[in-house]
């Protein structure tokens, strides 16, 4: 058993009431609330630049209603990818997508500039606002590649919230080198698998 007074750093008093109730020492509410204010100002740096939980969700409908528009599959990168693969929900400051430049045919082009997506030198751009919240855009970036590349050359499907999504194959090897693709597609330079 654990005397003296216990430490609440990432411990919340509703799990503390939950769990440690029968435990042979005691907080006063002070101790209780500076744990609960820690979390909360953990979870607002956390969270720092990033958009709602439940808006990303309705972003995120919004990508795979544009792929399915267009005819297109997008392979979804970064945290947004992950949170696909592990089927959990996430706070993301833009939903970041890769498409292969042989799709990105006249007719797509067309949409892309009939929906008002910004053209870019690494692709597009657009921004989703969730209804009635008309003052959040989530950045939404479609990064063009050009050339055959592990990762994508045979995309794994997972599902979102409810839709289907394809992410980087081996997902595992992708991970540690997200960085790395990520600031070399928006340079356009060109993916190998030698120059990572």
């Amino acid at each position: 058993m654990h005397s003296g007074r216990m430490n609440l750093s990432g411990v919340t008093s509703l799990w503390y009431n939950t769990y440690m109730e029968d435990a042979p020492h005691t907080l006063s509410s002070v101790d209780v609330q500076a744990a609960d204010q820690a979390l909360i100002e953990k979870a607002k740096k956390e969270a720092k630049g990033k958009f709602a939980v439940d808006d990303v969700d309705r972003a995120l409908s919004d990508v795979y209603d544009v792929q399915e528009r267009s005819l297109l599959q997008f392979i979804l990168l970064g945290d947004i990818a992950k949170a696909c693969k592990e089927n959990k929900r996430v706070a993301v400051d833009c939903i970041e997508v890769a498409l292969a430049s042989n799709l990105l045919t006249k007719e797509v082009k067309s949409d892309f500039a009939t929906w008002k997506f910004q053209e870019q030198p690494w692709g597009y751009e657009y921004f989703y606002s969730p209804e009635l919240k008309w003052d959040i855009k989530i950045p939404v970036r479609i990064y063009v590649y050009h050339n055959k590349f592990k990762f994508f050359n045979n995309p794994n499907r997972v599902w979102g919230t409810t839709e289907g999504f394809n992410i980087p194959n081996p997902f595992p090897e992708y991970w540690p080198l997200r960085y790395l693709i990520r600031a070399k597609l928006r340079k356009g330079m060109p993916l190998s698998s030698q120059a990572l």
